[in-house]
């Protein structure tokens, strides 16, 4: 696990990227994270899972439900900020900050980042 201090950077970085667009999916987000968890047993897996739901979702947005402001927000926040790609049949973030996160790591910058958007709007 990072340190909580570069956590929180990560987490302000996810906020100053939303300040112009809809952020109503951040809380689509963690409740992936939630998911993942609950669902699988080792850390890779939950990881794994949580990126096959972003994929998902990345590739059929109705599925979250709201606006076209929401769902072309969410798309472009997942391929052109975290970079999620599938490579192999593997999935990989391509943004250096998110690349190295494991899955608790993810959890704590999708939440601190879901309150600091609340907090700011």
């Amino acid at each position: 696990m990072k340190d909580k201090k570069e956590l929180l950077e990560i987490a302000k970085k996810i906020e100053s990227e939303l300040s112009s667009s809809n952020s109503s999916f951040i809380s689509d987000i963690v409740s992936f994270i939630i998911a993942s968890k609950i669902e699988k047993n080792s850390k890779e897996e939950q990881l794994k899972r949580f990126l096959e739901f972003l994929w998902f979702c990345t590739k059929n947005p109705n599925v979250l439900g709201g606006g076209n402001t929401k769902k072309n927000g969410f798309k472009k926040f997942i391929e052109d900020y975290l970079k999620l790609k599938k490579e192999n049949g593997n999935f990989i973030l391509g943004n250096g900050d998110f690349s190295c996160l494991d899955i608790d790591d993810l959890f704590f910058v999708f939440a601190w980042a879901k309150r600091i958007v609340k907090s700011s709007r």
